[in-house]
């Protein structure tokens, strides 16, 4: 037997201290048969990084087959999956948002005719909630594709751009979070930025600018290792076969049918477009169809090059494809209160964009339980984003939700977050749906203003009212041009779509896509200003006049409005739920936040583990342990006045009465604890305390079964006063002792 020891030659490993916290990369050591792997390292964060590339291009296809993979496992924080398989499944959400983070910047610097497979996989090993994974993970998918031999006219670094109302915070740590008042992602090369994702409370629009420059100084170091790291150990980039193209053919109908094009994109109406150049396809085809038989193979690349010339010829003339000015928005409506029986509901239309957004409220119960590797454990206002088929004129079958549904459907989230009414004024679950019934541009804007006007429809006291707007851009050169709410051609032919929601007092949320190599300072500054008069203009003259404040609550006898606390029928039914689920919901509430995990061989005595403290509570099993016994007199119980354990503080804290009158429905009025019994002083009978034991394992029997409960004593020979007589022996039988006849409970 032959052994020896594995070397690594080609291990590196390159360090470099960034906004005060370690920051390393290693290389030559893992997942030596990828192109590239890179082992980041930021704080105690780590995330190895992959990137893959076919060794062939893909057959079929006219776009760039990228995949962006961020796999979360929650080892990475100590944690066993809570479905009933026990593992990773489907990515959670936060998961495909953070793979969208980290595609959306690397994309536009890829060769356009790349049609070779690229796969970049961020594993995260390890979280450290000082140091952002998907911060860890850009930086580390940047590191890899740069120094492998894929082409790529990178690097790109990230960063956290936080503002506590007097500062502004890079990668801001946990403890600086809980005064942020935005967390902005920003990724950048060495001279343009390149992706702006944020959620912000109000803040003003030169504060968030100001920030972006910033932090656009900050990440520079990064770009410097990165460049150091393809300086030292970077594979020469492979040589592709690029996208098959008739050159030929483009340039003779630029020539000859321009003209015909320019034609076909001038319309305001989608429907009259895509009719305009289905006819110029025939037309083309039958006049050119000769010379070139497989024309119909490029005619898609053909339509996208021609139609883009047009849309940036007309745009840096100052005319737009529908006619209007480049401050002009399209024509807007607004409606509320459209379905009926549901809660609330809002119609906004902009153009041939059109969103119906619903809201439904429910108790707090209904929140959405999070099970991922971000702090997060709850999310009580949702937001759901549907386009269907329909909504572009396609007969395309209903599939499953995609990425893009998600992003779209968190981005609203973000703008409509920072309104949300505390839970203590307002202790409901929130979902609002929006579908978008037609699309032409900016569904997204369109859906966080529908979402406004349903939740004001539904009676949630919002803080504010937000509106959203989106911005396009045409460049040629150093020149640019920036236009307000840009419709689907120009979103499809233009170079940028530069989205903000907010209120009149500040930003809530931005989203910035790009399709080229990133934008300057100047252009973003722009950007800013026009969108923040939008939003104005779409605040005062639509959305506050089809609903100037939210509603009040008010009851339906079809009982899909939420009743008010007062109401016999509710005082009725909480009484009974006090009583029957008092302690099956105090146990299972503080079982399903993980507050005190109980052990299988405890379920028969009723025990329950918990900590000494609140902080010791939410732990676990990470700090020393005590038991205690539910329904009997022991720690966490006693009247309201005197000193209770942390199971019921943390137990009344879910089921407290908010202010106003208002309760949580269905979870009834606060859950009292057991009234404390002391125990008779001296010594009692045995018989009685054993059937004290018994009374406390009938309490706990669900109310299903209470009435069985009141057969324990009997069936293990006890009856409520004295003992049971002895079984008379049978024959063959001897008397049984007295010491054979005690409860297990005596024993």
């Amino acid at each position: 037997m032959i052994i020896t020891n594995k070397q690594f030659p080609n291990y590196r490993k390159y360090e470099m201290m960034y906004e005060g916290r370690p920051l390393s990369m290693e290389v030559g050591k893992m997942a030596e048969l990828c192109n590239a792997a890179v082992l980041v390292k930021y704080g105690e964060t780590t995330v190895l990084v992959t990137c893959t590339a076919s060794a062939r291009p893909k057959d079929g296809i006219d776009y760039f087959p990228l995949a962006v993979d961020f796999n979360e496992k929650l080892y990475a924080v100590g944690r066993i999956p809570g479905s009933f398989m026990r593992r990773e499944g489907k990515p959670s959400l936060p998961a495909v948002l953070a793979s969208r983070l980290i595609d959306r910047p690397m994309r536009p610097l890829f060769p356009s005719d790349l049609r070779n497979d690229v796969v970049i996989a961020c594993e995260v090993l390890s979280v450290d909630r000082d140091c952002s994974p998907e911060i860890t993970a850009m930086i580390g998918a940047s590191a890899a594709v740069s120094i492998s031999d894929v082409p790529f006219n990178g690097p790109i670094a990230g960063i956290v751009l936080g503002w506590d109302g007097k500062k502004y915070l890079f990668n801001p740590t946990q403890e600086e979070k809980a005064t942020n008042r935005m967390t902005t992602t920003i990724a950048a090369t060495h001279k343009k930025i390149v992706m702006i994702e944020s959620e912000a409370d109000q803040v003003p629009d030169e504060v968030m600018y100001e920030g972006i420059v910033q932090a656009h100084e900050h990440l520079q170091p990064v770009l410097d290792l990165i460049d150091k790291m393809v300086e030292e150990i970077g594979k020469p980039k492979f040589e592709y076969e690029h996208a098959s193209f008739d050159d030929e053919l483009f340039e003779e109908l630029v020539a000859n049918e321009f003209q015909s094009m320019e034609y076909c994109m001038d319309t305001d109406d989608k429907n009259v477009r895509e009719s305009r150049v289905n006819d110029w396809i025939t037309m083309v085809q039958e006049k050119y169809q000769d010379e070139h038989p497989d024309m119909m193979q490029y005619m898609d690349e053909i339509l996208y090059k021609l139609q883009k010339k047009v849309v940036k010829k007309w745009l840096l003339a100052g005319k737009r494809v529908d006619g209007r000015q480049m401050n002009e928005i399209r024509p807007l409506a607004a409606e509320v209160g459209v379905i009926p029986v549901v809660h609330g509901s809002g119609l906004f239309t902009r153009g041939q964009t059109q969103v119906l957004s619903i809201a439904t409220l429910a108790t707090l119960g209904d929140a959405q339980k999070l099970d991922t590797i971000w702090e997060e454990t709850e999310k009580r206002f949702m937001h759901h984003y549907n386009m269907p088929s329909y909504s572009v004129g396609e007969a395309r079958a209903q599939r499953s939700t995609g990425r893009r549904e998600y992003g779209h459907g968190a981005l609203v989230e973000k703008a409509l977050q920072c309104v949300i009414p505390e839970v203590e004024d307002f202790p409901y679950a929130i979902r609002v749906v929006s579908e978008v019934l037609s699309s032409n541009g900016s569904t997204s804007q369109g859906s966080i203003c529908g979402t406004t006007l349903a939740l004001m429809d539904a009676g949630v006291p919002i803080k504010a009212p937000v509106a959203g707007i989106s911005c396009g851009l045409i460049q040629d050169g150093d020149d640019f041009t920036t236009f307000i709410d840009i419709q689907g051609v120009e979103d499809f032919h233009g170079e940028m779509d530069f989205k903000v929601a907010g209120t009149k007092a500040g930003i809530t949320a931005i989203q910035m896509d790009l399709k080229n190599d990133g934008l300057k300072h100047e252009i973003v500054k722009e950007a800013f200003a026009i969108t923040k008069e939008a939003r104005f203009q779409i605040l005062d003259a639509i959305l506050l006049k089809a609903i100037a404040e939210p509603r009040k609550p008010r009851q339906d006898p079809r009982g899909h409005r939420l009743r008010r606390q007062g109401h016999p029928e509710d005082h009725r039914r909480h009484r009974l739920q006090d009583r029957h689920q008092r302690r099956r919901h105090h146990l299972h509430r503080l079982q399903r936040h993980r507050s005190l995990p109980r052990r299988p061989q405890d379920h028969r005595r009723h025990l329950l583990r918990a900590g000494s403290g609140r902080s010791v509570l939410r732990q676990g099993l990470q700090h020393p342990l005590r038991l205690w016994r539910v329904g009997g007199a022991g720690p966490g119980q006693g009247r309201p006045g005197q000193d209770q354990g942390p199971g019921v503080q943390a137990h009344r804290e879910g089921g407290r009465r908010a202010e106003g009158g208002r309760h949580d429905l269905g979870q009834g009025r606060e859950h009292r604890p057991p009234r404390h019994r002391p125990e008779p002083q001296g010594r009692p009978p045995r018989a009685r305390r054993s059937l004290s034991q018994f009374s406390v394992l009938r309490n706990n029997i669900p109310g299903s079964l209470r009435f069985w409960g009141c057969f324990l004593p009997l069936i293990c020979g006890y009856t409520s006063g004295r003992a049971a007589p002895p079984r008379r022996p049978g024959p063959g039988r001897k008397t049984p002792s007295r010491s054979a006849r005690k409860s297990p409970c005596d024993r």
